[in-house]
């Protein structure tokens, strides 16, 4: 180093720069060489398998990744030593540890290097903390127990609060139940929380990362995103979940088309896949599984929430759950903080505008404001996706572009042997965790390329025919009217683009169609007033008109200009442009 004018700090910086700005011979051939053998290992099948991507804003993306990568080897060959050596080991380094007395190094270091394949040294530890000798005995007590305490106590300062992490989540105390609850050694607790250097966050937030990745988390911000369940293995090379695509392709994405079949199965497919390798986008489009009971919903979702762990996933069948300011609610949702999946089972039903108006806004929004019982409200970043299982028509406007829907098969005619025989060893893997894995690190694995939900929103026959269902009667009526070329409707004096009905006979032909479209009780609860009111929107007005010069006024529904009446419809949606 000294020979070429090098020092470390120069090494460091040209390990992790993608641009080399150096004016130093040496330096210029080494960032080539390191560039070279860099851009070979990203192209290496290990590497690819862990998925590694650029740290946010960085403008050093090679460095970046190979920063993360070179720390994934060095973690790798640490947790083989650990392994085998948990008892002995007193203190972990980055890029070693600290052995305890008793163990014989000599022999250490051979088995390190047949174990690892990789030399290991000795050093000895010779680093002593200024001020370590003058640290009294009550100090070290306190320093022992804060070790202890702080594993899961911290503060969080807004709003300020004291919590403990459980395996349950996080419970949160005030200053006064905080001290009672550790009034054995209250002592302690006082110190700690005079303490300048305890563990404190300013703020919670939520930044979602790949299994296996880096935590992108500032120190000073306690991240709610917890890593899923499942763990990445090794998948043979001919491995497909055949049991998860059977159930979508054979149940929950039915059509009588086969390549339908297969077309919504993959789009789903590729959807969980989007929750898997990038958390920290929100999809925002929800997806709804309608169907007859008996689809396979419920085992769907058994099978995501085992995947994804409980922590990240919550099932309900109360939207008061999930959406504060809902009229029979009781305005508190903590327990949607920190879900990527937000599933309504059953979701239907009590007043749906009110819920709709809930849910459209939550798939878009990209923060959520947390309401707790007796505790401040805080906002949050938000990343979960809406998904809705319903026996029932969920219903959609012709405009929105929030959902993609998929419909089930009716299972209701087949034997109970037929469904033993397709469901039963689906409903097995949840007692699987190894299959489970393999299901999790394949949908990892699946190359996504620039697919995103919502620019790739899959339309489906389901989803369109849920948007004509939330048409008007009136609406429905006068499409078919269109389709039938206005067969039904007089010319006035003879022009195509005026036409009109009687009103005895417009009432006659529009109850008639909406008994065979609807039902009687339809025809029975329709006011023909409100029905002239709602064709208004589209031109279509009520009129005394001389049919013909020599005939009397007649009182009429009159189609005054039919091709603005087809660009209304076209407004709407109800007919193609």
């Amino acid at each position: 180093m000294d020979k070429y004018n090098v020092c470390k700090d120069d090494l460091i910086k040209m390990l992790f720069c993608d641009k080399c700005g150096y004016d130093n011979e040496y330096l210029i051939k080494l960032h080539k060489h390191k560039t070279e053998i860099f851009q070979k290992l990203i192209k290496t099948k290990h590497f690819k398998s862990l998925k590694i991507k650029p740290a946010k804003d960085t403008k050093n993306r090679l460095g970046s990744m190979m920063a993360q990568y070179l720390q994934h080897l060095e973690a790798e060959v640490l947790i083989t030593v650990i392994n085998k050596y948990s008892q002995q080991i007193e203190v972990l380094m980055f890029d070693g540890f600290q052995i305890s007395i008793g163990v014989d190094v000599d022999e250490l270091l051979k088995d390190l290097k047949q174990i690892t394949g990789f030399d290991w040294a000795q050093k000895d530890n010779t680093f002593e903390p200024d001020g370590w000798d003058e640290i009294d005995e009550d100090e070290t007590d306190y320093l022992k127990w804060v070790e202890d305490f702080e594993k899961n106590h911290f503060i969080v300062n807004n709003p300020f609060e004291y919590y403990k992490e459980t395996e349950q989540g996080l419970v949160s105390y005030n200053k006064n139940h905080f001290k009672d609850i550790y009034e054995p050694q209250l002592e302690h607790i006082n110190t700690w929380l005079k303490d300048e250097k305890r563990r404190t966050y300013d703020s919670f937030t939520l930044l979602p990362y790949q299994k296996g990745c880096v935590d992108p988390c500032p120190e000073n911000l306690y991240n709610r995103w917890k890593e899923y369940d499942s763990k990445i293995v090794d998948l043979p090379e001919d491995y497909l979940p055949l049991d998860l695509m059977d159930l979508l392709s054979q149940s929950l994405c039915w059509d009588n088309d086969e390549n339908e079949r297969v077309r919504q199965s993959a789009w789903v497919m590729n959807y969980l896949a989007f929750h898997i390798q990038y958390p920290e986008i929100k999809s925002q489009v929800g997806l709804v599984f309608e169907s007859p009971p008996g689809c396979g919903k419920d085992l769907l979702m058994a099978l995501i929430q085992k995947m994804l762990g409980a922590h990240t996933v919550v099932i309900t069948e109360n939207p008061n759950d999930l959406f504060i300011g809902m009229r029979t609610g009781d305005n508190f949702n903590k327990d949607i903080e920190g879900k990527k999946m937000l599933v309504l089972n059953e979701a239907i039903g009590g007043d749906i505008v009110e819920l709709m108006d809930k849910i459209k806004a939550h798939i878009t929004s990209q923060t959520v404001h947390i309401n707790r019982k007796n505790r401040e409200t805080y906002e949050i970043f938000d990343f979960s996706s809406f998904i809705s299982m319903t026996n029932s028509r969920f219903p959609v406007e012709h405009h929105d572009r929030r959902f993609v829907k998929v419909k089930g098969r009716n299972w209701t005619t087949e034997s109970q042997e037929v469904k033993n025989e397709f469901f039963k060893p689906k409903w097995d893997i949840l007692n699987n965790q190894d299959e489970i894995d393999r299901i999790f690190t394949y949908l990892t694995n699946i190359d996504l390329k620039d697919w995103q939900p919502r620019k790739h929103r899959l339309v489906t026959k389901a989803l369109t025919d849920s948007k004509m269902m939330n048409h008007k009667n009136s609406s429905m009526f006068l499409k078919d009217l269109y389709e039938d070329e206005w067969a039904e409707l007089d010319r006035y004096r003879n022009e195509d683009n005026d036409r009109f009905l009687t009103v005895v006979d417009f009432r006659k032909l529009y109850l008639n169609w909406l008994k065979k479209y609807k039902n009687q009780q339809a025809v029975e609860q329709t006011k023909m007033n409100n029905v002239y009111l709602e064709l208004q929107d589209f031109g279509i007005t009520l009129a005394r008109i001389r049919p013909k010069p020599d005939m009397k006024l007649v009182r009429v529904v009159r189609f005054g200009n039919l091709e603005h009446v087809i660009k209304n419809l076209e407004a709407i949606g109800i007919i193609e442009s």
